[in-house]
């Protein structure tokens, strides 16, 4: 686990990819699906939804401009790329250290 932490880490450096940790302190997400958006020019776009039981492909406008939301809503929600790294770094250390992910205390510090 350490490894792919660390690993996430040197990601968050890369200029095309930008990782977000949702703290666990904001609560229940808006939206409890994993969900993929797929945008295309001049498009409303496609939702791809999936759960336990099902998944989904939808073009509408509607459920597509929903998740689009919740999304945006999580992003917001989530702590900033810097924030982000230095709390996989901790919690790197933590699970080298053998004191697990140390993820649930301190997420905000």
């Amino acid at each position: 686990m350490c490894e792919q932490l660390r690993w996430l880490v040197e990601l968050t450096r890369r200029p095309n990819i930008e990782i977000r940790v949702r703290p666990f302190a904001a609560g229940v997400p808006h939206y409890l699906t994993s969900f993929t958006l797929l945008g295309f020019e001049q498009d409303p776009g496609v939702l791809y939804a999936e759960n336990v039981q099902s998944d989904m492909l939808s073009e509408v406008a509607e459920e597509v401009a929903r998740a689009r939301t919740a999304f945006e809503r999580m992003w917001t929600e989530a702590l900033p790329n810097t924030q982000t790294r230095a709390l996989l770094r901790r919690a790197a250390d933590a699970y080298a250290s053998g004191r697990g992910s140390g993820l649930v205390d301190g997420a905000r510090q």
